[in-house]
């Protein structure tokens, strides 16, 4: 079930390295998994049979150790 390319599985101290190395600082990131799985996962399992298998698929991910975060930082002038 490869919904993603093996190349974005990566942690986030990778994530927040990455950007750094682009030259963006400040890089700050937001676990928001707890706000975004569990409604995500009831939202789609409440569809019609496909959506709830998909749902499915998406919450064997979190419970995988997916996560939703939300990364910020600056490009110095």
């Amino acid at each position: 079930m490869k919904l993603m390319p093996a190349e974005n599985l990566i942690s986030d101290k990778e994530y927040i390295a990455q950007l750094e190395g682009i030259g963006f600082v400040d890089v700050s990131l937001e676990d928001i998994t707890p706000d975004v799985f569990p409604g995500f996962v009831k939202f789609l399992k409440g569809r019609k049979w496909g959506w709830w298998v998909f749902g499915s698929v998406i919450d064997w991910y979190a419970h995988a150790g997916a996560k939703f975060v939300i990364i910020s930082g600056r490009k110095p002038t």
